[in-house]
């Protein structure tokens, strides 16, 4: 049997990852990482399509306004990236709940993250506010016509 070639990353490599890894990231896991890489940039484009247009080499010194932007928000991307990936590695399982009681010896355990049907494997899933982060910001327009007066000229 083949194993699956890992898809690579478009923002981030393993490197990246291992990098923010606090100790060292265990040798055997590394195959696991490589094909998660793809699998987590993949379901935030789902998410996100205004990503699979970004230019991951802007140039953050660029004059360019747009150029400069568009370099702030792949580095936001990466960041996502490789801290969802360290928490997929961290807690394979997504987000559990467990309780133990002693004398009754009573014990549960709850899962609060997708699954896919019928594999039983947990999903990838970003919060909204992890969205917004890497999501176009829209510029604030200021606000025309309206000028601060107190009520019948008292300060």
């Amino acid at each position: 049997m083949t194993s699956p070639k890992p898809a690579g990353g478009k923002f981030v490599s393993s490197q990246d990852v291992i990098g923010r890894f606090e100790g060292s990231f265990p040798k055997n896991r590394i195959p696991w990482l490589e094909l998660r890489i793809g699998d987590v940039e993949n379901e935030l484009i789902d998410e996100v399509p205004s990503l699979a247009d970004l230019d991951v080499n802007a140039d953050p010194k660029s004059p360019n306004r747009e150029v400069r932007a568009a370099a702030r928000r792949v580095g936001r991307v990466r960041t996502l990236v490789v801290d969802k990936l360290l928490e997929l590695f961290r807690n394979p399982d997504g987000a559990t709940t467990v309780s133990d009681a002693h004398e009754g010896i009573s014990s549960s355990r709850s899962y609060a993250g997708r699954q896919y049907a019928g594999t039983g494997e947990t999903g990838i899933s970003f919060t909204e506010a992890e969205l917004n982060r890497v999501r176009v910001r829209k510029p604030q327009r200021p606000k025309i016509g309206t000028y601060g007066v107190s009520p019948w000229g008292i300060p």
